[in-house]
């Protein structure tokens, strides 16, 4: 399946990010309905389940109470998370959106503490690769992929509390003087 989507600022009108999701796997006969013609009773039955797991959160530093990292490193290169329920997906296992977010947010926590010498990086790309289902603690780990002096690309694997492997992203940020630029319009 594959999904497009844009975040738009509410108040200036502005798209923020795009977003371009892609799904190769295979499934039963039951997931294609759901996500085919019985698409509208699925929106349904999801908003539902949302609403009811985030009506306690505020608009204030949600990400932050959505996401609470446990024994973040000093150098911000590894942190972990324990799962909980609004994290997952309706089979008990963490959902991949939330995978990538608990990506993007060490990445960033790891580019903006000493990985990229230049002003703060905004994220240009994120690309997930996940490879077995995760619940309970889940470890990060970010590894300097490479960097010039406009963009750094880091590699954050999220392992189980076993060790096994549970997915892998590719974060590129952009840095340097297209940043400046930027700030300066």
């Amino acid at each position: 399946g594959v999904a497009h989507a844009e975040a738009i600022d509410v108040d200036s009108g502005e798209v923020i990010c795009i977003a371009r999701h892609t799904k190769y796997m295979p499934t039963s006969l039951l997931l294609k309905m759901l996500l085919g013609p019985l698409m509208p009773l699925t929106k349904i039955i999801a908003s539902l389940a949302t609403k009811e797991n985030t009506a306690e959160i505020g608009k204030e530093a949600w990400l932050d109470k959505l996401f609470q990292f446990q024994d973040i490193a000093a150098n911000k290169q590894c942190g972990r998370i324990n799962v909980v329920d609004y994290h997952n997906n309706p089979m008990g296992v963490c959902h991949g959106g939330s995978q990538a977010v608990m990506m993007e947010m060490l990445g960033h926590k790891a580019a903006t503490d000493g990985l990229v010498a230049t002003s703060a990086p905004l994220l240009r790309s994120i690309s997930v690769t996940y490879l077995s289902p995760g619940r309970g603690a889940l470890d990060l780990g970010v590894v300097p992929v490479v960097s010039d002096k406009y963009s750094t690309s880091l590699c954050v694997k999220i392992q189980s509390e076993r060790g096994s492997l549970v997915s892998e992203g590719i974060l590129t940020f952009i840095t340097g003087p297209i940043i400046e630029s930027k700030a300066r319009l």
